[in-house]
């Protein structure tokens, strides 16, 4: 991935690189542009090494609180926060167009350097989602990530599988009893 904060050729990777030193090595930070540069960054991480699958929602709806990336980038990325994760790199250019945002808004807004933070991106964290493993929707109750109807359809597909008359998952060869048949 060229031109990727991923591989430190970000577009405003020099701004990036000096902005990031605002951010503590934990905890919030103590100005708002370290606060904003740390949501950005979680969500990067988040994307880049662990496929999306922390809930990283209060880092996306504290950037679109203060106004920081776009009503388009915050619904792209927002699907992803709260418990959906990715196979590939479809966030990629939408992770990238995020930091890009952020630093657009701090640097246009150079006092944000020095302005007291008080918030904690924790705090805008909304409730992490279930998905369903199959059908891809929330489980509210289910069993583990696969929803009560997938769950059915898996039970008796396995069913279906099973020789009545030795036990046997056809699924994974000829059962002992299509010999006694012939």
């Amino acid at each position: 991935m060229d031109n990727s904060y991923w591989n430190q050729e970000g577009k405003y990777q020099t701004e990036y690189d000096r902005i990031i030193k605002l951010m503590p090595d934990s905890g919030n930070s103590h100005v708002v542009a370290g606060e904003l540069i740390r949501a950005a960054s979680r969500l990067a991480h988040d994307c880049w090494n662990n496929g999306m699958g922390n809930n990283t929602s209060g880092a996306a709806n504290f950037l679109m609180q203060k106004g920081a990336i776009t009503k388009e980038t915050y619904d792209t990325v927002y699907y992803w926060t709260r418990g959906r994760i990715l196979s590939d790199s479809e966030l990629d250019v939408p992770m990238n167009q995020l930091i890009n945002e952020t630093i657009e808004f701090i640097l246009a807004h150079p006092e944000l350097e020095m302005t007291p933070n008080t918030e904690d991106i924790f705090e805008y964290q909304d409730k992490e989602q279930t998905i369903c493993c199959e059908c891809e929707e929330e489980v509210e109750d289910g069993y583990g990530n696969t929803c009560f109807d997938c769950q059915q359809m898996i039970e008796e597909e396995e069913e279906e599988n099973i020789c009545e008359g030795c036990d046997v998952d056809t699924r994974f060869g000829e059962c002992e009893c299509v010999d006694e048949d012939d």
